[in-house]
């Protein structure tokens, strides 16, 4: 038995090495066939080594393309952003109001000051609506609170007829006062939205809103 089974294991292995040769010379004797041919037709070779080069310089180029397109907006983020945070409470609203009015809103009226019940700008929006805004020109690590948004909404619609109320920061919100907002129809621009807007050249979307 010991015996029989030691017969068909070199059997096998016999076998697999007989294989292993035949295919050895099959990719050999292949090789040769597009090698002749190769020889024959050398113009293949040439567009196949063509095909290659310009494949992998598409490829670089695209990478290179978009690593440029990434770089150029992270510095556009930055740089819009930069300028805003040297700015005064002040020259944000007049930063903000000279912002929409490069893209898109009309009657851009800054109307900041004491008296002014929380309305820093008031503009027509690209949809006809009449914008409210009011500007927080914060440190980036700071947030504006719920009672900010809720003393907002107090006057944002029943003084000055907002259809659409917002509060603009440099800095951002904290979660209450998001929940706030979502409570009482105030949109928000934080940091990231507003230094999006600045590169880009477009409002959010929530501002664009048709009367």
């Amino acid at each position: 038995m010991a015996r029989r089974r030691r017969r068909r294991g070199r059997q096998r292995a016999e076998a697999a090495a007989w294989m292993w040769l035949a295919g050895a010379f099959g990719a050999v004797g292949l090789l040769s066939l597009v090698a002749a041919y190769l020889g024959r037709h050398p113009w293949v070779l040439a567009v196949v080594v063509l095909v290659v080069l310009a494949a992998a310089g598409g490829g670089g180029w695209l990478v290179r393309v978009r690593r440029d397109a990434t770089q150029r907006r992270a510095a556009a983020l930055t740089s819009s952003i930069a300028m805003a945070d040297g700015l005064t409470g002040t020259q944000f609203e007049h930063w903000t109001a000279a912002l929409m009015r490069r893209t898109g809103f009309g009657r851009v009226e800054v109307c900041g000051g004491a008296g002014d019940l929380g309305a820093d700008i008031i503009a027509v929006g690209p949809g006809r609506c009449r914008v409210v805004a009011q500007c927080k020109c914060l440190r980036a690590d700071r947030a504006v609170g719920s009672p900010d948004v809720q003393r907002f909404a107090g006057t944002a619609r029943a003084v000055h007829r907002a259809d659409i109320a917002v509060i603009v920061t440099t800095g951002r919100f904290s979660r209450p006062a998001v929940d706030a907002a979502a409570r009482l129809g105030i949109t928000l621009v934080d940091r990231r939205a507003l230094a999006v807007w600045a590169a880009d050249g477009v409002s959010p979307a929530a501002l664009n809103r048709a009367r």
